[in-house]
């Protein structure tokens, strides 16, 4: 049973890039673009790191409530080049080239959310692995992308997060991936506002202007 609806508290988060040049995200990226995020992913440093920041919410766990939305990431094409690179040790930057320029690529967001320790999951009955199953389903958060006007998605996937040992384990969250067509994202401020099932609201403002 899901509890009583609480009041919806919402957290601000706002990314500011005062220092950082305006310089508008790229696509399709030319060849150029792509050799120069190739090379940023393949560095592990703090440059890449403070690359990455620019890029990313990440909102304070909550006082209360049963969910913690810990980070709130844009992903731009030229992003998409770095994380790729980031996460394929044997990743080469002629498969970057095809990839992101012979293949569809579509405006991501990724958003992690987890559990708090005041969620209350339903516990182990007997059926799969879990020794604490999920009591919602990431589909039950509101999502929204704004600029001006909520930005239709095209695809959405959640990975649910779970924690344990041999025994089974403790759902904890989700890993949750929207795409979004290029053509209906500017480079412009942005909001991204997160819904969650008992009314708990979280939003990060981005601007675009400032993002690769």
């Amino acid at each position: 049973m899901k509890p009583n609806a609480r009041p919806a508290a919402t957290i601000t988060l706002i990314i500011f890039a005062i220092a950082f040049p305006a310089l508008a995200f790229e696509y399709p990226l030319s060849s150029t673009s792509i050799r120069e995020a190739y090379f940023q992913g393949a560095h592990a440093d703090a440059k890449l790191d403070e690359f990455l920041q620019r890029y990313t919410a990440n909102p304070p766990m909550p006082k209360t409530g049963q969910f913690h939305i810990s980070m709130i990431r844009m992903q731009t094409p030229y992003e998409q080049v770095v994380e790729r690179v980031m996460q394929n040790f044997n990743y080469d930057e002629q498969s970057a080239q095809r990839d992101f320029t012979e293949k569809p690529v579509a405006f991501r967001v990724r958003v992690e959310i987890h559990t708090t320790p005041s969620y209350k999951g339903r516990p182990y009955d007997g059926v799969g692995a879990y020794l604490v199953k999920p009591s919602y389903s990431w589909t039950e958060f509101k999502l929204k992308f704004l600029q001006q006007k909520e930005i239709p998605r095209k695809d959405a996937s959640g990975t649910e997060i779970c924690l344990g040992g041999p025994d089974g384990c403790v759902f904890s969250g989700w890993y949750v991936d929207l795409a979004y067509d290029l053509d209906e994202v500017k480079s412009a401020p942005a909001e991204f506002k997160v819904i969650e099932p008992d009314g708990e609201t979280v939003e990060a403002d981005f601007d675009l202007d400032t993002l690769q």
